[in-house]
């Protein structure tokens, strides 16, 4: 899908109900003109003192025009409605067929991250496609989102809607998620044999694990570099944050507003000189949340056990950064800052516990966070 489709969006595929018809590069009209009529706008002003009394308006149609109709032309040359059955996948550009294949020339559903832009600038995004095995021009695009809100619901339906495998890319590599597994729990694939999991009671570097009763907690300390960048960038933020602002609301001198920003800067870091993770596991239940200095807890998360499908070592937002990310049908959670032999460990951690937890109905009181 290109970049411009992907910025004026389309609807994101439904595949409760097939065929399924997906529009990639489609001219939007708004959009377009919307663009046209502002680079119109800045044309003519620049012309304005140039031209007669009516000139500028003259002006503003006739680039408002050209303008619409070159990006028609040109912006999307490559725009194609691409219909999704149970049977074959058809390409077509305005009207004219330009290829069709039969659904078994495809390897899967794939949910893949790829993260954009510069270092400075950088959005993670999450993108479903429908990957054809030995032709890349007829794989096709099904989604891309910087959100993650609904996007293993899609992911999902399309691989059980088409009989095809559900793959996901990972850290480690491509995991494959055959029809007949996709509503499976973590924790029943485990036991059934489809996954492995390989628990070393002996926790790398920062990690620390514990039995307080029937729970199973676990605290997640990062080292290095992953304990340090929080503690530079959070200050450094908040006390810029705090400088702008209290110039605007208080009318104290510079250097009083320095010493409040350093204040706030000191506080800042006391609280994050503690950071760490929490993860406890319970016979029902598995929490993650985040704790600061003195025990204050930030965004804690709760799932029933039987909820979570998936426990995979993602790529983190920082620099060679792992993270490990626990996925439901109701949202996700992730434990960052990790180094790789952590988040490896985490994860088998994880995977092990809810192989040996108990089957149990769920409680509506435990879904979601």
């Amino acid at each position: 899908m290109p970049a411009l489709s992907r910025l004026t969006g389309s609807g994101k595929p439904d595949f409760s109900k097939l065929p399924v018809i997906v529009e990639i590069g489609k001219f939007n009209t708004p959009f377009a003109g919307a663009f046209s009529l502002i680079f119109a706008t800045v044309a003519s002003s620049f012309l304005a003192g140039a031209l007669p009394a009516f000139g500028p308006v003259l002006v503003f149609v006739f680039v408002a025009v050209c303008g619409f109709l070159l990006l028609r032309k040109f912006a999307m040359p490559r725009a194609q409605t691409v219909t999704i059955s149970a049977r074959e996948v058809i390409a077509s550009h305005k009207g004219a067929e330009l290829w069709r294949d039969n659904i078994g020339a495809y390897d899967g559903v794939t949910w893949r991250e790829e993260m954009r832009g510069s270092s400075k600038n950088r959005t993670l995004h999450q993108i479903v496609e429908l990957c054809h095995k030995t032709d890349s021009a007829r794989t096709v695009e099904l989604w891309d989102s910087q959100r993650t809100e609904g996007v293993r619901q899609l992911w999902e339906d399309a691989a059980r809607a088409l009989d095809l495998p559900a793959l996901r890319q990972t850290a480690e590599g491509l995991e494959r998620r055959n029809p007949d597994e996709i509503d499976l729990s973590l924790g029943d694939r485990v036991r059934s044999g489809n996954i492995e999991a390989a628990f070393d009671p002996d926790a790398p570097g920062g990690i620390t694990w514990s039995r307080d009763g029937s729970e199973i907690v676990v605290k997640i300390r990062p080292t290095g570099r992953f304990r340090v960048m929080p503690m530079a960038f959070g200050g450094f933020f908040v006390g810029i944050l705090t400088f702008v602002i209290s110039g605007f609301l208080l009318a104290i001198s510079p250097g009083q507003l320095l010493v409040l920003a350093l204040f706030v800067v000191l506080a800042a870091e006391i609280l994050l000189f503690g950071l760490h993770s929490r993860l406890t596991v319970s016979p029902q239940t598995l929490s993650h949340e985040v704790v600061l200095t003195g025990g204050l807890r930030l965004n804690r998360r709760r799932y029933a056990l039987d909820k979570i499908e998936a426990a995979a070592v993602v790529k983190g937002v920082g620099f060679g950064d792992r993270a490990l990310r626990f996925e439901t049908d109701d949202g996700e959670s992730r434990i960052a800052l990790l180094n790789p032999e952590g988040a490896e460990w985490l994860k088998n951690f994880v995977m092990s516990a809810l192989a040996e937890a108990p089957e149990q109905d769920q409680d509506p009181a435990l879904e979601g966070s």
